[in-house]
């Protein structure tokens, strides 16, 4: 996995972080979406390769953290029912698999240096089902993206992020030997989960809400 290069542990109270390395001249896939609108395609189906063979990796389950243990870590303080019922549900239902996830692949989080690719904000790496990361895909980008908000934080207006979504989804399938449609129906009933940082409340509860009251899972 091509990331920046790590340059020093760091610590801040009782917390630990990373500094990398500047990347000079990069853009993110955002950025390169909305300055140079031509190529859309061309760059969806550079992140799809990217993804897939991100995808491809294998992880110790007992070395790393699991999403879907994560998750329900999370939700377990909230007392809403039935709706917290419907979420847990919904957690279980994912697949416990043996295969690396960034846990936030958006248009952000994927840098090109000329023609090199880099993902960055692998800290939500996890060991997760490859859906969950496409599930946040196609949510962002056909659902969210009709938020000013959500255009404004990744470059790009609804018409682009459609395109590129359609785009991605149609060269991931051909990696990955999968049907398209298929994929996509996968990821809008059983990918869709948490995106704090899109809900300005960053609440992982008030996420699921979000989703539910527009019938997202119907």
């Amino acid at each position: 996995i091509k990331t920046p290069k790590i340059l020093a542990f760091v610590k801040c109270g009782d917390r630990y972080g990373l500094i990398y390395e500047r990347l000079v001249g990069k853009k993110s896939f955002g950025k390169l979406c909305h300055d140079d609108p031509e190529h859309i395609e061309d760059y969806a189906k550079i992140f799809a390769k990217e993804l897939a063979k991100l995808h491809s990796i294998k992880c110790d389950k007992k070395e790393m953290r699991s999403r879907k243990k994560e998750l329900l870590k999370t939700i377990s303080p909230y007392k809403e029912e039935p709706l917290k019922e419907k979420c847990v549900q919904y957690i279980n239902d994912m697949k416990d698999v043996n295969t690396i996830i960034h846990g936030d692949a958006s248009l952000g989080n994927l840098l090109m240096v000329g023609k090199k690719t880099y993902w960055i904000d692998m800290g939500t790496m996890m060991c997760s089902d490859p859906i969950y990361d496409l599930g946040i895909l196609y949510l962002s980008y056909t659902f969210l993206i009709k938020l000013k908000y959500v255009q404004e934080v990744f470059h790009v207006n609804e018409k682009q992020a459609n395109i590129f979504c359609e785009v991605l989804f149609e060269e991931y399938a051909k990696i990955v030997k999968k049907d398209k449609d298929e994929l996509i129906r996968d990821a809008k009933k059983r990918g869709v989960s948490v995106r704090q940082h899109i809900i300005p409340s960053r609440s992982f509860f008030v996420f699921f809400i979000f989703i539910y009251s527009y019938k997202l899972f119907d």
